[in-house]
């Protein structure tokens, strides 16, 4: 065969590649691998809009201040600001309700020093910073978003 020919057939280079990758993993191991990849699940779709139009409304909607400190951004893409769910994405993806991750009455805007003190437990966002409309985000979520909101919003 030459050289040519393994790079024109795409099945052959895929055998190719299946065969090395099982010597390699045979000789790391001393048995072969079961799988090489692995199959993703699949997700639910996740709410009406994409995460970037989320983060460009949660930004208007808080007019482009720090919802903790009021310092204001210089525009939507400003580097020192970040989004910050109240509810965490994980915690609505857990409890089923995939609709409402990018749900903007779950997001504010804060200063990146914030949401890293927030995020790491160092310094919490003040309950009386979070936006009205979180309260009712909540309240449609269930009693165990409620008790979130109580437990990390001193």
């Amino acid at each position: 065969m030459r050289r040519g020919e393994l790079k024109a057939d795409p099945e052959k280079v895929r055998s190719w590649i299946a065969r090395s990758r099982e010597k390699a993993a045979v000789a790391a191991r001393g048995r072969p691998r079961k799988g090489l990849t692995r199959k993703r699940r699949s997700r639910p779709p996740e709410g009406p809009l994409t995460a970037k139009e989320w983060w460009e409304l949660v930004y208007r909607i808080a007019r482009g201040k720090c919802a903790v400190t009021r310092a204001p951004a210089s525009s939507v893409f400003d580097k020192r600001f970040e989004r910050h769910h109240i509810i965490p994405k994980e915690l609505l993806r857990r409890h089923g309700l995939h609709m409402k991750v990018w749900d903007t009455r779950n997001g504010m805007l804060v200063h990146r020093n914030v949401h890293a003190n927030h995020t790491s437990g160092a310094d919490r966002i003040p309950r009386a910073c979070l936006p009205s409309s979180v309260f009712a985000f909540a309240s449609e979520c269930g009693t165990w978003a409620e008790a979130y909101l109580e437990r990390n919003y001193s």
